[in-house]
């Protein structure tokens, strides 16, 4: 279960293309990787890693740049 917080910052297109490949990416890696039978080193565990890398840095960018903007948001709401 996830919580949709409204309000923060708008994603700019150009993020959301970009993190959209990088969730893709993430995905086909994630498939090769499982269909490898999970391979904990080699060519294919190192790109799953890289992409995993990838999809939780991009990830985590826009959610803390949605919830910096939210919690100002509600603060100042709160304290007006």
């Amino acid at each position: 279960m996830f919580e949709v917080i409204r309000g923060g910052n708008p994603i700019p297109p150009k993020v959301w293309l970009r993190a959209t490949d990088v969730a893709a990416e993430y995905a086909r890696c994630g498939e090769a990787f499982v269909k490898a039978g999970r391979p904990s080193d080699g060519p294919v565990a190192d790109l799953f890693s890289k992409a995993e890398a990838e999809y939780s840095q991009m990830a985590n960018a826009i959610w803390f740049a949605k919830w910096e903007k939210w919690q100002r948001e509600e603060w100042e709401r709160i304290f007006r």
